[in-house]
């Protein structure tokens, strides 16, 4: 089956599908993209995602770190399967365990069209998650502004601004947006981001 979604070939995808026998949403196992449609998200066919879905897979089936198939699409910057995924019903709040939803990863490429389309079903636009691996495990990550703005996206920081961010959060260390941006950018973006924020 991987092979043939590696392959980018739906109709053998739905050919092994056909014969029975696939588990096409397997219990999650660690340190694995083990479940067909995040692995297909991955590769960036949308006719084997849509095939994959119309099985009656779950959307927010969970792999290795957190990840779901959203998230994944979203990684590799498959807006395509992306789009599709989120008019399906993904949820764009779930974070992985990098403490990273889909919405805050648009802001972080600063994709301004589908984080429009992510608060549109519900995208939560000042919330941050947890960190459940690495030496951060416990704290809290960037939400989606304080992402922008250290990523110095100065067009993400306008958008997010302008459609509701919280202006006055506060990082794990008690940054504010201000201070962040001093830290994180160039003497140039640092402007940038202080008037928009101010």
């Amino acid at each position: 089956m991987f092979e043939a979604i590696r392959a980018k070939d739906p109709i053998a995808v739905q050919e092994i599908i056909e014969l029975g026998g696939v588990d096409l949403d397997p219990p999650t196992q660690p340190y694995q993209v083990n479940k067909a449609l995040a692995y297909a998200s991955i590769y960036g066919n949308l006719d084997i995602v849509k095939y994959i879905l119309a099985q009656g897979v779950k959307v927010d089936g969970v792999v290795a770190y957190g990840g779901t198939a959203l998230l994944r699409a979203a990684e590799v910057q498959h807006n395509d399967i992306v789009e599709f995924l989120i008019e399906s019903g993904a949820n764009v709040n779930h974070p992985n365990s990098f403490g990273i939803s889909a919405m805050t990863g648009f802001a972080i490429i600063c994709n301004t069209r589908l984080l429009e389309m992510a608060i549109a079903n519900g995208g939560d636009i000042n919330k941050s998650y947890k960190i459940q691996v690495s030496k951060s495990h416990g704290q809290l990550a960037y939400n989606p502004i304080q992402w922008a703005v250290v990523k110095g996206n100065t067009e993400c920081v306008e958008f997010l601004a302008k459609n509701g961010a919280n202006l006055d959060v506060l990082t794990r260390d008690g940054e504010t947006l201000i201070e962040l941006a001093g830290i994180k950018n160039d003497e140039r973006t640092f402007e940038e981001i202080n008037k928009l924020i101010k």
